[in-house]
């Protein structure tokens, strides 16, 4: 296998347990992030139909929170991505 080839399937240095525990990660993480996305849309419908200032301004608010919880579930994405790929390499 050359350095441009992909590695075969299963050629990974982690173990069945550390995959389990990286789908298990992903599958919640996965979870958690419908939850922003489905009140992100909510709040964008009930802003594009609001006629009264303080509409505006809790579904500007709640998007906001929104934002900073997928921000940080992303951060969590990253982490895994990292974490992946040093199972991946093994230890230095």
């Amino acid at each position: 296998m050359t350095p441009s080839q992909p590695a075969p399937a299963g050629s990974g240095t982690h173990d069945g347990s550390t995959g389990k525990a990286l789908s298990l990660r992903l599958r919640t993480l996965e979870h958690a992030m419908r939850t922003p996305v489905g009140t992100l849309a909510a709040s964008l419908e009930l802003l594009n139909a609001a006629r009264d200032p303080q509409s505006v301004d809790g579904a500007v608010q709640t998007m906001a929170r929104q934002v900073r919880l997928l921000t940080s579930q992303l951060e969590q994405l990253h982490d895994i991505g990292r974490d992946l790929a040093a199972a991946e390499t093994g230890p230095p």
